[in-house]
């Protein structure tokens, strides 16, 4: 599968094998049809993020082809959310700061969850 990376080693590449996802618990797989370059993706490019060895991007559009937690969303188009919940960590009273600020969290294309210029994502 296609995939654009970068890692401050090997700098901005297109991987042609790069393996497809498999959706983990209340996760679907997307096939994603467009993908965005915004200023996050070119401030990692510079450094922003040190260390960072994934595929770029968070902002797409594409449509579920399989989400076993809920079948009823195969064949509707989603858009990318940046931030993931955190499973696993202390709840926290507020759920919009758990969702965008909690340490453990996940952020797409940026903390440990490849997205955006793939050709599937989970």
């Amino acid at each position: 599968m296609l995939a654009l990376t970068f890692s401050e080693k090997e700098g901005l590449r297109l991987k042609r094998n790069h393996a497809k996802p498999v959706p983990g618990h209340e996760e679907a797989l997307v096939k994603v049809f467009r993908a965005g370059i915004c200023s996050t993706d070119l401030e990692i490019l510079k450094g922003y993020v040190p260390g960072y060895d994934q595929v770029l991007g968070h902002e797409f559009v594409g449509v579920v082809e399989e989400c076993p937690s809920q079948p009823s969303l195969e064949g509707q188009r989603v858009v990318g959310e940046i931030n993931c919940r955190c499973h696993g960590a202390k709840p926290h009273a507020d759920p919009i700061f758990e969702r965008n600020h909690s340490p453990g969290r996940t952020v797409l294309g940026i903390i440990g969850k490849d997205v955006g210029h793939l050709v599937h994502i989970s």
